[in-house]
């Protein structure tokens, strides 16, 4: 493993700009909704399954920390999205709070309402078990 440590979301603003190239990696929208709708730890998204040119850019990208890199084309004020992420042996997935990953789908205008459920779970589990 190239890189022996992991990056936090919390404080990526601050230390992106000592972080080299080779970690980071530019990735389109597609992809990055992926990353975001996965929350799963168990079944991380697989490598193959992205776009070929993320593939592309990720081959030479050792397993470990990383910064994935999002810039909006086209519009004259591009969103730009810069976040933490995990390089597996054949997978990547971003690596942010899930309600970083909710409020970063909406931004891209992508479908969150699994996410519904999710924090319905949550509450449910925390009013009939917690309490008792």
């Amino acid at each position: 493993m190239d890189c022996p440590f992991r990056l936090a979301q919390e404080g990526i603003q601050v230390i992106i700009k000592y972080i080299g190239n080779s970690r980071k990696i530019r990735i389109s929208k597609d992809d990055l909704i992926m990353l975001l709708q996965n929350n799963n730890p168990n079944t991380p998204p697989e490598i193959v399954k992205l776009n070929p040119e993320t593939q592309e850019r990720l081959q030479n990208l050792a397993t470990g920390s990383c910064i994935l890199m999002y810039e909006e084309e086209g519009t004259e004020n591009p969103l730009k999205l810069q976040m933490v992420g995990w390089r597996g042996t054949m997978s990547l997935r971003a690596y942010v709070p899930i309600h970083d990953a909710i409020h970063y789908l909406r931004l891209l205008g992508a479908d969150c309402s699994k996410f519904g459920m999710y924090f319905l779970e949550i509450y449910i589990k925390y009013i009939f078990v917690d309490l008792k």
